[in-house]
């Protein structure tokens, strides 16, 4: 979904060579560039994008039966 926000930050890109329409075909493109797009806009957290919370993943502990020793 592209935003009005989205749209202001598209219209300033082309100050550095992106035409506007270019940044919306972007945008609504795939997802992975999509992403891309808005981290570098600064419309995008990196954090928002993880699958596990910051928080909770430092608490988890992953072991792996197979490599254990017995």
């Amino acid at each position: 979904m592209v935003t009005p926000r989205l749209y202001r930050r598209i219209a300033q890109t082309a100050a550095a060579g992106v035409t506007p329409v270019q940044a919306q075909q972007v945008t609504e493109g795939d997802r992975r560039a999509r992403e891309r797009a808005l981290l570098k806009l600064g419309l995008a957290d990196p954090q928002s994008m993880y699958l596990f919370p910051v928080a909770l993943a430092r608490k988890t502990k992953i072991r792996f039966r197979e490599l254990e020793e017995e």
